[in-house]
Order: structure tokens, then sequence, then C-alpha cells
């Protein structure tokens, strides 16, 4: 019974990594919270070619007739309300991730692509996931459903959220006092790992902005940085 519990132990840590190694996106393993991560995700604008990753979460266990049990597996069922034109590709082997590290969450990631045809704010996304375990020797699934979010813009000139070296954001990781420089900085939005949105300020064409964070949590946190002609997006750690 040892032997056949630890060579299934052992197959499920090889698919694990087999399925890591095969994936075309690396999850963001700085989320560490059950989820969808960023959220939102990089805006889009009508008409203009889109591509993003989604970072997702999974609990290492779940707990069925008060038994802890360990996730075998999970898997990405479906992606729905997504805004018209986009579509979503899982990017791991039949879209099944397993659990590697006992303890640690489970992750996983896709790819949201597509060209936008209609312009929306906030549109909430639904990722769609079943979770897999055993209990006394059944396999037992749990259903649960993750959330993003997406803006599409009707203009083009928002399309560009890519990090650029336009952009500096310093000291990053920080103790929580940063400073932003860019040219025509007209609104800072800051959003934790829950995609809460922690910060909003609009500015009057600025090009350096001190900020003071000393009373956020320690975490990681997305950076939007919207000037008059792009909008960027980078990650800030605070410590």
């Amino acid at each position: 019974m040892k032997k056949t519990l630890l060579l299934t132990f052992t197959v499920i840590l090889i698919q694990g990594f087999m399925n890591l190694i095969q994936a075309q996106c690396s999850p963001d393993m700085t989320y560490t919270v059950t989820g969808a991560y960023p959220n939102p995700i990089v805006d889009g604008a009508v008409n203009v070619s889109y591509t993003d990753t989604v970072t997702l979460v999974f609990p290492d266990d779940t707990t069925i007739s008060g038994f802890t049990l360990a996730l075998d597996s999970a898997i990405i069922d479906s992606v729905t309300n997504l805004p018209a034109g986009l579509t979503s590709t899982c990017m791991t082997a039949n879209c099944t991730s397993y659990l590697i590290t006992p303890g640690q969450p489970v992750y996983s990631c896709l790819e949201i692509h597509g060209t936008p045809t209609v312009p929306v704010t906030g549109q909430t996304f639904d990722i769609n996931v079943t979770f897999y375990t055993t209990f006394f020797g059944q396999v037992q699934s749990i259903s649960q459903t993750l959330n993003s979010s997406v803006t599409i813009n009707q203009s083009v000139s928002l399309a560009n959220l890519h990090s650029s070296s336009d952009l500096l954001l310093f000291p990053n990781p920080s103790l929580g006092n940063i400073t932003i420089n860019a040219e025509d900085v007209e609104n800072v939005q800051i959003f934790n790992v829950l995609g809460e949105q922690v910060f909003n300020n609009d500015y009057n064409n600025a090009s350096n902005i001190e900020l003071d964070l000393t009373s956020f949590s320690n975490g990681t946190y997305m950076t939007i940085v919207k000037t008059g002609s792009e909008t960027y997006r980078k990650k800030l750690i605070l410590e």
C-alpha cells in the first residue's frame, strides 16, 4: 500500500514538472493567494491585436467531511464572459496543473488574446476550474470560479500597456516611499493581489511623482500609470 501511494505521488510530481516545462507561459509565483492575477489585466484597444497572460493560483489542499486532503490536480474547464473578439488558450497540457510541492499553491497560466471589437470598462470574466483530490480511494471533484477583469478602450493610444524604459518606478522593492518618473502623467492607480484598488489619484501632466505607501501592507502590488499618450503597468513589491 505504501509503495502504491509513493508511486502515485511520484507520478503526480513528474506530471507537474512536465507541465511547467511544456507550458508556453510562466506563472508569476509571487502570488500566493488563490485567484487569477493580475486583476485587472492589461488594457486593450478596439481593433488592436491583444495578448496578455493570466496567472492562476490554486490551493494545495481542500477539506471534505472534516478531512484536509492534498489537491491532486486542477483543470481549467472554460473561460467565459470575455469581451467580444477575445478568446483564451490554456498554456499547460490538457489545461491541467498538478501539485508539485506539498504546502505550496498549485500554479497555472493562460493566454488571453485576439482583437477586441467593442469598448468595455472593467469587464469581469470567469475562469471555471475543477479541483481533484482522492478521499478514501475515491476521486472527488470541487468546482470553483476565479475572476479577473479587463478594459478595452476606444482609443488606440491606450493600447500600449507594457513596461517601458520611458517609465521609472523606484526603489523597487521598496519600504514604502517610491518615485515615479514619466512624461505627462495623468493618473496613477495601484491594485493589491486581490485586484482591489488601493490607490487612485489624478495628476496634471506631472513628470516626477513621490508616493508615501508606508501605510500599505507588505506584498506585491500592480501599478498602472496613465500618461497623455500611453498607459504602463509595473509590478511593485513593498517590504
